[in-house]
């Protein structure tokens, strides 16, 4: 019977660290429990999607990294785990901010008002045909006010958009609530729920949106997700599934 563990039961903190993702997949190897939270005040080495950098002020945000032993989930079904994930942050911010503009850009970046509030950073381990484990990394902005240049999407924080700071540790206790709460709907089955859902906050979706495909540049309209996670998108009059690193969406105010 699966047992529900606890995030953060067993959670260590740090002042700086390269990576939590890496220093959490060595727990992982070790034997450290499922719902495990390795959490630092700063990572010198912050990874996002496809490699990209993290910037983050010392003891500003929350940037920390959970791991997973969902068994139960076929392989193939992996994106619904990233959407469970995303969903969770986005609750969290919708709750923390009050704004009514918060979206999702596929596969799980969280933007408000196009701005960027927190990356998420999901990878996993196969055993065979199970997942052995995987190790969640979430960033997210809470009380810096000042960013580089340079970026893709201009970063914002929760302080910036709720006009005062925040405590990081409640943040954390309270996101830790939130995604356990969606990990229990994964397990119970409900991919199809998190899926709707996922696609009812997805940044750009039913609009026409300047993207490059492959090399080609043009414009692509989101109508949602496939089973798989894949991202649904008409392209040159045709509804297609794109991977990761197939598109890659320009930037709109």
């Amino acid at each position: 019977m699966f047992e529900l563990p606890v995030f953060g039961k067993n959670l260590i903190h740090l002042r700086e660290v390269d990576s939590t993702n890496r220093l959490a997949q060595a727990y992982a190897k070790e034997g450290e429990p499922e719902g495990t939270v390795v959490v630092a005040d700063f990572q010198a080495q912050g990874r996002g999607q496809g490699g990209k950098h993290w910037e983050s002020e010392p003891g500003q945000n929350l940037t920390f990294s959970l791991i997973l032993r969902p068994v139960f989930l076929p392989p193939a079904e992996a994106g619904s785990l990233s959407q469970a994930v995303a969903l969770s942050v986005h609750e969290l911010v919708s709750e923390l901010i009050e704004s009514t503009d918060v979206r999702i850009k596929w596969p799980n970046d969280i933007l408000v008002e196009h701005k960027k509030i927190c990356g998420i950073l999901i990878e996993n381990q196969l055993e065979g045909q199970k997942l052995k484990s995987t190790i969640v990394g979430i960033g997210l902005n809470v009380n810096q006010l000042f960013f580089g240049d340079g970026l893709n999407y201009p970063p914002t924080s929760l302080a910036l958009g709720k006009g005062h700071p925040f405590e990081v540790k409640a943040v954390l206790t309270r996101l830790l609530s939130i995604l356990s709460k969606n990990y229990f709907l994964l397990y119970q089955g409900a991919t199809n729920r998190l899926r709707e859902e996922f696609e009812a906050h997805l940044w750009g979706k039913g609009t026409q949106l300047p993207a490059i495909v492959m090399g080609e540049r043009g414009l692509g309209e989101i109508m949602g997700v496939h089973s798989d996670g894949r991202l649904l998108m008409k392209w040159k009059g045709t509804i297609r599934v794109f991977d990761l690193q197939e598109v890659k969406f320009m930037p709109i105010s």
